[in-house]
């Protein structure tokens, strides 16, 4: 990902905020609220260096969890 990342939700609802580690474990980027868009979580990774991440967000019953690689 370069600027925008989508997550597919296939029926997982966000109950809370979008948390954004970095390979170390350290957090890098937290938005308040999931932004969700036809189905799909879309998160701003813009200012974010290249690297490697690890998105969570909370569910009602279990929580989403991706890898993602940023480059620019």
């Amino acid at each position: 990902a370069q600027h925008m990342v989508y997550l597919k939700l296939n029926g997982f609802v966000p109950t809370a905020g979008v948390s954004v580690y970095d390979v170390h474990g350290a957090l890098v980027l937290q938005a308040a609220q999931a932004s969700v868009v036809d189905g799909e979580l879309a998160l701003d990774v813009s200012e974010l260096p290249s690297g490697a991440y690890v998105v969570v967000a909370p569910g009602a019953s279990r929580e989403l969890r991706a890898n993602v690689v940023v480059t620019h």
